[in-house]
């Protein structure tokens, strides 16, 4: 089968929705498939220009220049690359999503389409997206063959539009992760992902500074790259909380690196006010590091009642403080029977049973 997965960002920019194309691609070249990403020519992060056409991990990328917003590229000359492909697989709710459904027509393709959690990740301009989703992605959505959710949280908010929607929980690299031998460093607490306004940052910083204040001895790692100059104003907020030394922000890293953070990390913190998936939630879990998370529907989902880690609310750092006190006071024993339990959950989302699942729907 021939397959073009479009997504607007690709390698080697990294992010969730990246690394789900990119390792769903794999998969899929892995079992027989002929695989093509296309994308745009141009990072949204430092805007750099990258090559019309680029060959990784043996995956075909054609990248194409646009313009507009980096919330909506209008890319034209997608229709041109559509010929030799079987199936046309879009990745989010974007302009290729809207566009290609209003030509198929022309091009008449199949269309498959995954949600990653639409286009409702910030609270800005939410009555305009809700307009929007229920007339112009209403349209859209009736001319795709297949409407995979990502999460239960897109599940039933795009199964209010239409009732071709399909749950395939999101894939992780699970393997990579499951490797991670824990040599914990006491008191170590990460927290991994691009650094944006709704990852609450800020909160995990004043928690730390409630830690220390009551005498825990804690430091932060923030892991992840930087594209919206948000450091300078983090950094300001520990040095008035009188953290700023034991607050470090990593920056962007490679993936052997990521997993020696893992292996020394106590505990994986999020305050994280949206994600559609959390995979980083999920490559903790792989990796046997318990789980302080926020409580919003993607990590509720993902934690469920497994023992393993906590839903908190961020909005009260007292229960925050005191969850977090509690998992770092376990004995190495108790810590090591869970970790084991997290490992094994994290199974659920190996990419093996994910990428079977999505392929078999293109059929």
């Amino acid at each position: 089968m021939k397959i073009l997965h479009i997504v607007r960002q690709f390698y080697p920019m990294i992010g969730g929705l990246e690394n789900y194309v990119f390792h769903l691609a794999k998969q899929q070249i892995n079992i027989g498939h002929e695989v093509t990403v296309l994308t745009l020519n141009k990072s949204f992060v430092n805007n750099s220009i990258y090559p019309n056409n680029e060959l990784i991990s043996k995956i075909n990328i054609i990248r194409i220049s646009y313009f507009g917003s980096q919330r909506y590229p209008i890319a034209l000359s997608v229709l041109k690359h559509l010929k030799y492909y079987d199936i046309i697989h879009v990745h989010a709710i974007d302009f290729f999503a809207d566009y290609l459904a209003l030509t198929k027509i022309f091009h008449k393709k199949k269309l498959i389409i995954t949600t990653h959690g639409g286009f409702f990740h910030t609270k800005k301009n939410s009555f305009l997206k809700k307009i929007f989703f229920q007339s112009i992605t209403r349209c859209t959505l009736k001319k795709y063959s297949a409407i995979i959710a990502c999460s239960s949280n897109d599940f039933n908010t795009f199964s209010k539009i239409s009732k071709n929607v399909t749950l395939i929980n999101n894939g992780v690299d699970v393997e990579k992760y499951s490797r991670v031998s824990k040599k914990i460093e006491n008191g170590t607490l990460v927290t991994i992902g691009r650094i944006d306004s709704h990852k609450g940052i800020d909160k995990l910083i004043l928690t730390i500074s409630k830690l220390i204040e009551k005498g825990i001895n804690v430091k932060l790692e923030i892991v992840g790259p930087d594209s919206r100059n948000l450091i300078p104003h983090l950094h300001q907020i520990a040095i008035n909380s009188k953290v700023e030394n034991i607050v470090k922000f990593v920056g962007k890293v490679e993936d052997v690196e990521l997993t020696k953070i893992f292996s020394k990390a106590h505990l994986f913190i999020s305050a994280s006010t949206y994600e559609g998936f959390g995979i980083a939630a999920v490559e903790a879990m792989a990796s046997g590091t318990l789980c302080i998370l926020n409580n919003i529907p993607s990590f509720s989902e993902i934690l469920g009642t497994n023992e393993f880690g906590r839903i908190v609310n961020f909005e009260n750092i007292d229960e925050v403080v005191q969850n977090i006190e509690s998992l770092l006071n376990m004995s190495e024993t108790e810590y090591n029977v869970l970790s084991q339990k997290a490992r094994i959950y994290a199974e659920n989302y190996n990419w093996n049973e994910i990428s079977k699942k999505i392929t078999n729907l293109y059929i």
